[in-house]
């Protein structure tokens, strides 16, 4: 196994916890009961062992009708958890107004990476931006479509998409999911136009609740998420991709979706309760 941050080859067994899939599709990853999650000995970064056995395919195929229908471990019968979330939490609507008055542009061009149902992208479009998204799972896609808007389906590289274009680029709880979260970001990196921002929000590992519970933590999951992320990890990831961390937030209240955000200071730990934002620009 090799670091996905600093190329590190040296682990120490962390954690070993219980798969989350809820059905998983692929017949040699059926063996697997369990997965390990182990840390870098050289950066801390902590990503789960088995990931040298997973494969794209299979991640997609994770993210099915299934996953939406008991997001967040509720739904039943023919209920969508993840459209009842969406309808009655409004997750995304600070958010949204985060970037609004993060962004100086008069035409403001919004490119989401991993979108979903399209919920940070109607909210956004509601503040007189010209959205588009980018989705893996083909259901996902499909209910985004519904509401008329604009998502690719498959990977960002293959969208067909310009280079420098957007004045922003969004990716909301997303890479913990994915197998080279590297490549990731300094590929989103090439779609924002110079001035432009980049926004993340991930796990924290620093956070409050995981320092407290440990792999009792539901967030520890595995192999929905693949990758545990410290705040000084995610700014390394950053300057990678050629990206300047200029403000930086936190969840700061359990079970809510409501965020603070103030000026970034370098080897200063924003307190949240383990999930961190951070807004980028690329120079």
């Amino acid at each position: 196994m090799i670091c996905n941050l600093c190329s590190g080859q040296k682990f120490l067994p962390i954690w070993k916890v219980p798969s989350s899939a809820i059905d998983v599709k692929d017949k040699f990853l059926k063996r697997f009961n369990s997965y390990h999650i182990d840390k870098c000995i050289n950066c801390g970064l902590m990503q789960v062992r088995e990931i040298m056995y997973i494969s794209e395919d299979f991640l997609t195929a994770l993210y099915d009708a299934q996953y939406f229908a008991t997001y967040g471990g509720g739904g039943s019968g023919g209920d969508d958890s993840y459209k009842l979330y969406l309808d009655k939490y409004r997750p995304f609507r600070q958010l949204s107004r985060i970037l609004n008055r993060t962004v100086e542009s008069e035409h403001k061009r919004l490119l989401e990476i991993g979108c979903a149902y399209g919920g940070f992208l109607e909210e956004t479009a509601k503040l007189g931006w010209d959205v588009e998204g980018v989705e893996l799972s083909e259901y996902a896609t499909q209910q985004a479509w519904k509401k008329g808007l604009k998502v690719h389906n498959g990977k960002l590289t293959s969208a067909g998409l310009n280079p420098n274009s957007y004045d922003a680029v969004v990716a909301l709880a997303t890479i913990e999911h994915l197998l080279d979260p590297k490549k990731f970001i300094c590929d989103a990196a090439q779609f924002i136009r110079p001035g432009g921002i980049f926004m993340i929000t991930t796990i924290d590992m620093d956070g409050v609740i995981p320092r407290v519970l440990g792999q009792k933590w539901r967030q520890i999951q595995p192999p929905l998420h693949l990758y545990y992320f410290k705040q000084d990890q995610l700014v390394k990831y950053l300057t990678i991709a050629g990206l300047e961390p200029f403000r930086v937030g936190g969840k700061v209240i359990p079970a809510t979706t409501i965020y603070y955000t103030r000026p970034y200071r370098p080897h200063r730990r924003m307190m949240n309760v383990g999930y961190v934002l951070f807004i980028a620009k690329k120079g």
